[in-house]
């Protein structure tokens, strides 16, 4: 079963790796509170915490692990459940191997196993797929992202020393550059010595498969905006050539994608508004005590997807859309135009009948919703609008957007669950920095540069 998880697919050339699973809880009558098994569950793995976190370091490969204690849900069969994700590097096989053998000891008693084996069996037998999956620093691997950290802290105090001397403006920016260049290569430090590996040929293989069958589905043209965007980024004359043959098959996708907007949008006129209202008062205050401790923070979300097989079917739709604009177009550190997500991942049941969302970010919760009602919008209203208790909306934008807000806010807040464990390898990062230090890495070790992109090099600084 592991080894066919590990096989590669042409949808699945990106790095680094979400891995995923939802094991049900059947505790014991004295325990079926949410509320008390959290405090059971945190407090067990609280007495591990250094054990599971020196696994995540000491691997070197683990992004984010989270362990998240999950509501009832009666549509699909669970008690309570236990939510395990981690975002990694290298096969998943050796990291769920090595992750059981840390749990099994403090979540052993809760899911009725005792063994690492049987940790295992239980973390695979309910693996859950992600429908998308955003990676804002694609094949950026743990140990690339420290190393360049320290690329950047090296650079930058090499060239205070050239500042205090006066030496920086003396001397012409390449000299600085290959002096520079010079020094790292030299440095007995854990440094890049030269710039990223490309991709390999198997890999840019599969992307390029990817790509094509993305575009087979004629109903991408509703990521048009970003797909022009996209194209922007093409050099040269190939530029004006891929911009005049997506104008002709946005025609052709129109013909495809007019008769789901007709399906949304009378959906959306005779389904009633179905307003769920808030969280309990006692549970949210835990939740507002719990956030903003750090630079970088977590969200975890278990939603009902309305009771319809149109909105299950239109929820789909949306995720698919959303994986193929995370895999070609979100690829410049931003989902649509938020760019404080490291990792962003969606979950559909097999049912359709529960949303899962999971998110590490930059900044505090308040900022993150802002986004996702501001420059976001048009992808997370598309999402949201096919949950349960979301406000009404008119072909995915709010239809009374000052109403929408405050209700959408309280409905993040009420399908909101605390994470019993978190890490992040690197939680004093944000985003644009981990971006920033990896163009400083390819700047420094380019073969050449051009005195405009000398400038904004050592800018970056």
């Amino acid at each position: 079963m592991a080894d066919k998880h590990d096989t590669p697919s042409n949808a699945d050339w990106r790095s680094p790796i979400s891995f995923t699973s939802w094991i049900p809880l059947h505790p014991t009558p004295q325990l079926t509170c949410i509320e008390t098994l959290q405090e059971q569950i945190e407090a067990s793995l609280s007495q591990f915490n250094n054990e599971i976190t020196g696994f995540c370091e000491k691997m070197e490969i683990v992004h984010s692990c989270r362990i998240v204690v999950t509501p009832p849900i009666e549509q699909e069969g669970y008690d309570l459940g236990l939510l395990i994700n981690l975002v990694h590097d290298n096969t998943e096989i050796a990291v769920v191997e090595q992750l059981s053998k840390v749990l099994v000891a403090p979540l052993g008693r809760f899911l009725q196993t005792q063994t690492e084996k049987g940790l295992r069996t239980l973390i695979y037998h309910h693996r859950l797929f992600h429908k998308t999956f955003f990676i804002a620093n694609i094949h950026r691997s743990v140990k690339e992202i420290k190393q360049e950290q320290r690329l950047y802290r090296f650079l930058q105090n090499e060239l205070d020393l050239k500042r205090q001397k006066g030496a920086l403006e003396q001397d012409n920016f390449e000299h600085i550059r290959l002096s520079l260049r010079k020094k790292v290569i030299a440095s007995a430090e854990d440094l890049p010595k030269e710039s990223s590996p490309d991709l390999t040929i198997d890999t840019k293989k599969r992307r390029r498969r990817d790509l094509f069958r993305t575009f087979l589905n004629p109903q991408i043209v509703g990521l048009s905006e970003d797909i022009e965007e996209t194209i922007q980024r093409i050099e040269g004359p190939k530029r004006e050539l891929v911009k005049g043959l997506f104008f002709f098959y946005k025609i052709i996708g129109y013909l495809f994608s007019i008769p789901f907007g007709l399906t949304v949008r009378l959906t959306e006129l005779f389904e009633k508004d179905m307003d769920t209202g808030p969280p309990p008062e006692k549970r949210l205050d835990q939740i507002e005590a719990s956030e903003d401790v750090y630079p970088k923070n977590s969200v975890t979300l278990v939603f009902p997807v309305k009771h319809s097989r149109v909105r299950r079917f239109i929820m789909n739709v949306i995720l698919s859309q959303a994986e193929k604009g995370c895999r070609h177009f979100w690829t410049v550190g931003k989902l649509v135009q938020i760019n404080t997500l490291h990792y962003a991942r969606i979950f559909l049941t097999s049912s359709r009948k529960t949303m899962i969302f999971m998110s590490d970010y930059d900044g505090g919760l308040d900022r993150y919703l802002d986004d996702f009602l501001g420059v976001g919008q048009r992808a997370v209203v598309a999402i949201s609008s096919s949950v349960h208790g979301c406000p009404p909306t008119k072909l995915f934008k709010p239809a009374n957007i000052s109403d929408f807000r405050g209700r959408w806010r309280l409905l993040i807040r009420r399908h909101q669950y605390l994470d019993a464990f978190w890490y992040s390898a690197y939680p004093d990062l944000e985003v644009d920095q981990i971006m920033n230090h990896h163009l400083i890495r390819e700047g420094l070790f380019a073969k050449t540069l051009s005195q405009q992109e000398l400038e904004t090099w050592l800018r970056k600084f």
